[in-house]
């Protein structure tokens, strides 16, 4: 499992320290930004096959939220924990904070309050600007300033990396609030519950449903299904007089990459007047009825759909680039007796590059795309870089990470 950690250098160092020695199964990468304002300027580094982010604060997982990450994201919660340790560490410089007034920033004054009364703090007066997920670090920083220059503060405690280093450098007396050890933790198993969530429903059971317009074109479309059903070790049965059914897992596809995948077969194989519904359950009598869901809301025009239970999509052929040439099946054959590999492996990457739109993949993708073990995947690539179909990647200039770094091939049919 890859986890990205993205936010200011110190509060990465901490959160890194910490899940290193707790979390010795997932490979936890680095993304550092000092400026939450511009941190997207990063963003294209987070790789693709990332299975979730986890922020150092609510300013970055803000900015995250813009971008269209498919995948979990969470972040670093600034809890009670956090700010009491905050006021140990300026009672162990000896400092008094009688009667003196503290700005703060994203903590919530009810947690501010709690604690004052609880440890019986003598502060004079605090300052926690109104709740709001949504304002910028700029806010927060102008609001300390303010307080400060007008006198009314005498000390600023801040969740921001970058306005602690800021304000440090001013000679203003700052303290950074951290998330705890205890936050984090409890964060980072929450996202972690989450990425399996998602993986999980990534591994619902699937089911296409073809409606054939003539009986007499059935057994021949059966004989082309079945192929199909090959291809992504599904089991093909008849359904009714004029219809049949695959099912089979979801795997490594989202509804959109399975529309495109399985149009991606009819029209190599120029299968025309079939209507197409897919469904996914977590049982085989919730898929089947979100399949028969799917295939009620096609036409001669939009022939193809997928229903979750939730959201029904349609494939949208203009929405996509299908001028991309498929491999013949002499081809494949070519490649297979080359190489070794079956001869429906190399036909269901081939549709996957075309309906992925790419052609890099990490080993735990193939293993998914190819219901094959990660070994099994990893011994694939290795034999198409062996025969010049492939070359690995280098991704170690992309990320600092902790760990093994995914292997990424890139596959040049």
């Amino acid at each position: 499992m890859n986890i990205g950690i993205i936010g200011a250098d110190d509060s990465v160092d901490k959160i890194i320290e910490l899940v290193e020695k707790e979390y010795e199964d997932i490979n936890f990468i680095s993304f550092r930004h000092n400026e939450i304002e511009n941190i997207d300027e990063i963003f294209s580094e987070i790789p693709q096959d990332i299975d979730g982010i986890f922020a150092t604060g609510i300013g970055v997982y803000n900015k995250l939220q813009s971008f269209n990450f498919n995948c979990p994201i969470s972040y670093a919660k600034h809890g009670s924990i956090g700010l009491l340790k905050t006021f140990f560490d300026v009672y162990n410089e000896n400092l008094d904070l009688k009667n003196k007034n503290i700005s703060f920033d994203i903590i919530d004054e009810q947690s501010v309050s709690d604690i004052i009364k609880e440890f019986d703090i003598p502060i004079n007066n605090y300052y926690v600007p109104c709740p709001d997920n949504y304002k910028s670090e700029s806010f927060y920083l102008e609001n300390h300033l303010k307080l400060y220059r007008d006198k009314k503060v005498d000390y600023i405690f801040t969740s921001f990396g970058y306005i602690y280093s800021l304000l440090k450098n001013l000679n203003i007396p700052v303290y950074r609030i951290y998330p705890s050890n205890i936050d984090i933790k409890s964060n980072i198993d929450s996202l972690i519950r989450n990425i399996n969530l998602v993986k999980l429903n990534k591994k619902s059971l699937l089911v296409y449903k073809f409606n054939i317009s003539s009986k007499e074109n059935k057994s021949y479309i059966k004989s082309i299904l079945t192929e199909y059903a090959n291809l992504i070790e599904g089991l093909i049965t008849e359904y009714s007089d004029n219809s049949l059914i695959i099912i089979s897992n979801k795997n490594f596809y989202n509804e959109i990459d399975c529309l495109y995948l399985i149009y991606a077969f009819l029209n190599k194989k120029n299968i025309s007047n079939i209507l197409v519904g897919l469904g996914t359950g977590t049982t085989l009598t919730k898929a089947i009825d979100n399949a028969e869901i799917a295939i009620e809301n096609t036409s001669s025009s939009d022939w193809l759909y997928f229903y979750d239970g939730n959201v029904l999509k349609k494939y949208d052929q203009y929405n996509t680039n299908y001028k991309t040439k498929y491999l013949s099946d002499e081809k494949i054959q070519n490649i297979s007796e080359k190489t070794g590999i079956k001869t429906k492996h190399i036909q269901i990457i081939d549709l996957s590059i075309v309906n992925l739109n790419r052609n890099i993949f990490t080993s735990s993708e193939l293993s998914d795309l190819l219901g094959l073990t990660v070994r099994s995947a990893n011994r694939i690539m290795n034999t198409l870089v062996k025969n010049n179909f492939a070359e690995f990647i280098d991704n170690s200039s992309f990320n600092e990470s902790i760990g093994r770094p995914k292997r990424q091939i890139k596959i040049n049919f």
